[in-house]
């Protein structure tokens, strides 16, 4: 029906995106008002909240390399390219949208990483969902969560709501039910936003997959093949490989449907997907 519209504009909010690879490359967002805009100055393809030490800056790419062999470091490269890796070229993979784009938003800190496996962690998630919904994103994916629910963080997803982007979680990989204040896992059970759980090739819920009544859709998320590096691909698994998955079906229906609104979007992929819960 559609592989998307360069118009549908996806944020990836995380630890950046190598946005010159050349599966992304030319789906990458260019902001048309970055020459005026002087709160985010030279803004021209995305934003930096953290940088190396707490200044943001301008170029949201990964920071730190990707070395064949070594633990992964990167994140954020590999969702943008489920969600709209260039179709058609003759490399690598295509991304659920091939013809909408990619905005990169990088919320990560060089110098905030896991103690134990030197991976970033996510610092401005949330005033990342807010400068991607400032700068026309219709739909934000949100790969990263946590447990606990803050009022403030509601209001920032309401917010995103209102200016008309629709924002997208990981369920989480904790094999939890999701039911209740004991089990919140933030962003995705927040109202308005699409929670989005990990099957397997034959529609199971994997093994590592959050469930419960505050999910929305299950989407493929075991063994999922999409960008890494500067030129390279990988396999990788969890919720994090779902929730892009069901990013681009998204980005397909604003697409479709220009007209809808945030909340018309998630229920369009939520009535119109596979009912999988007699065989999980």
């Amino acid at each position: 029906i559609t592989e998307g519209d360069s118009a549908v504009v996806v944020g990836i909010v995380d630890t950046g995106v190598n946005w010159m690879h050349p599966d992304l490359f030319p789906n990458i967002w260019q902001n048309p008002n970055w020459r005026t805009d002087t709160q985010y100055p030279g803004d021209s393809i995305g934003w930096d909240l953290g940088g190396t030490n707490g200044t943001p800056d301008n170029n949201p790419e990964e920071d730190f390399p990707y070395v064949p062999g070594q633990p992964l470091k990167e994140h954020g490269t590999h969702v943008a390219g489920i969600v709209a890796a260039v179709a058609n070229n003759g490399i690598g993979v295509a991304g659920v949208a091939p013809k909408c784009k990619i905005m990169p938003v990088k919320v990560s800190e060089k110098d905030i990483v896991d103690p134990s496996t030197g991976e970033p962690l996510i610092v401005f998630g949330f005033e990342g969902i807010l400068w991607a919904a400032d700068h026309g994103a219709r739909v934000i994916n949100c790969s990263w969560g946590g447990p606990g629910y803050s009022p403030y963080e509601q209001d920032v997803i309401d917010y995103a709501t209102a200016k008309g982007a629709l924002v997208v979680a990981a369920a989480g990989n904790s094999s939890a039910n999701e039911f209740g204040f004991e089990q919140f896992q933030s962003p995705a059970d927040y109202n308005n936003v699409m929670c989005v759980a990990a099957s397997d090739q034959s529609d199971y819920a994997a093994y590592f997959t959050n469930y419960g009544y505050n999910v929305t859709v299950s989407a493929p998320g075991v063994q999922i093949m999409s960008t890494i590096g500067t030129d390279s691909y990988t396999e990788l698994s969890g919720t994090s490989m779902a929730s892009p998955c069901a990013a681009g079906v998204a980005a397909l229906v604003a697409s479709e449907h220009p007209n809808y609104s945030p909340e018309q979007i998630m229920e369009q992929v939520r009535v119109s997907s596979d009912d999988i819960n007699n065989i999980n």
